[in-house]
């Protein structure tokens, strides 16, 4: 017998590889960013930028789209996020090195935009699950306390009217 307030095994395997995902685009750079080094030669600056960038990209995206979920809807944003996962990503992996602008330019350039869809995605994924986990609103309330302050951040960035 379930326990009754066992949240739908779907949602919580989307969930949890949504936010997998993130975490690997989030931290795979600092590996990245050492290979890369043995290519293409590397400053102290260039090498602090590239790791700062996805970082820097993901707090953007947590305040601004945290609050046009609120405005908007999350299913609309979800959609933004994800094209804006997608299009880092793809950008990110077809950076080459052009006399125009170097290859750690492209690629701060890159990380910043996914780092912006994984920060709008991240605390909607986590409360797009949390609402479909329970239909009782205590049941609800318990699994908010147990998830990360993310699922926090589109309510206390919403404009109070």
């Amino acid at each position: 017998m379930s326990r009754p307030c066992a949240p739908p095994f779907p949602q919580t395997a989307i969930a949890a590889v949504g936010v997998v995902s993130d975490a690997y685009n989030l931290f795979v750079i600092n590996m990245v960013k050492n290979v890369i080094a043995t290519i293409y030669p590397q400053t102290t600056a260039t090498a602090s930028a590239i790791s700062i960038a996805t970082i820097a990209g993901a707090v953007v995206g947590h305040l601004v789209f945290g609050t046009l979920a609120d405005q908007i809807g999350r299913k609309v944003i979800f959609v933004i996020t994800l094209s804006l996962i997608v299009v880092g990503s793809f950008g990110s992996a077809t950076c080459v090195d052009s006399p125009h602008i170097s290859v750690y330019t492209q690629l701060c350039i890159w990380l910043f935009i996914l780092g912006i869809g994984i920060g709008g995605e991240y605390p909607l994924s986590v409360r797009a699950w949390l609402a479909r986990a329970c239909a009782r609103a205590p049941c609800r309330c318990q699994w908010l306390a147990r998830t990360s302050p993310a699922a926090h951040t589109p309510r206390l960035t919403r404009r109070r009217r």
